[in-house]
């Protein structure tokens, strides 16, 4: 998680496990509009959910201290 936030990078991650390729590319697809409205709303570094049903979330991000 580190070294993702550290790239500064907008990164996305299924949430699901153990789905054919071809359902992992129809949820993508479902998702990809709120995937842009995140990427536009959203300043990186940042790590968003996207989960089954195409929502995406922000991760939540323990402070360090």
């Amino acid at each position: 998680m580190q070294a993702l936030l550290s790239s500064k990078m907008q990164s996305f991650v299924l949430v699901s496990s153990n789905l054919p390729g071809a359902e992992i590319a129809q949820i993508f697809v479902k998702a990809l509009p709120r995937i842009k409205r995140l990427c536009q709303r959203q300043r990186p570094p940042f790590i968003a959910h996207v989960h089954k049903d195409g929502t995406v979330a922000l991760m939540r991000i323990p402070q360090r201290k």
